[in-house]
Order: C-alpha cells, then sequence, then structure tokens
C-alpha cells in the first residue's frame, strides 16, 4: 500500500502544466493549492478509517495524487520568484 502512494508522482508534470495553462476562478495556483490541500485532508482521515485493504489502496493512491499536486503546485510558485 505504501509503494501505491508514489504512483500518482509521474503525473506531477501535468498537474504543474494544469494549474498553469487553466486557472481557476481567474487565478493560476491558489486554488490548486486549496484543492489538493482538502484532497489530502480527506485522503488522510478516511485511509486513517479503512476497513479493508481495497479502500486502503484507493485512499492511498488519491493521498499520493494529492501531494504530487500539491508539490507541483508549491514548486510553481517558487519557479515565478
Amino acid at each position: 500500500i505504501y509503494a501505491a502512494m508514489f504512483i500518482p508522482t509521474s503525473f506531477e508534470a501535468l498537474y504543474a502544466l494544469l494549474s498553469d495553462k487553466a486557472p481557476l476562478l481567474g487565478e493560476r495556483r491558489r486554488p490548486y493549492f486549496v484543492v489538493f490541500a482538502a484532497l489530502q485532508a480527506l485522503a488522510t482521515l478516511f485511509l486513517s478509517q479503512a476497513s479493508s485493504k481495497t479502500s486502503a489502496l484507493v485512499w492511498s493512491i488519491l493521498l499520493g495524487a494529492a501531494n504530487s499536486g500539491t508539490t507541483a503546485v508549491a514548486n510553481g510558485c517558487v519557479a515565478d520568484v
């Protein structure tokens, strides 16, 4: 299950491109950062309550995707400075 969290890391460049090219609510990065942070919080909460290996795997992958998205958006903010 731990290794499955890192599968979405391969899509990190896609998250960065999405936040650059498709602004939400008129802003490029802030809404994506909020969405990915909220997904991280929800995935962590539901992962802690997972009752089966399958649900734990799903929440682990979602947590990895949200983590990669947050990292990509944060790296984009640093690159803008």
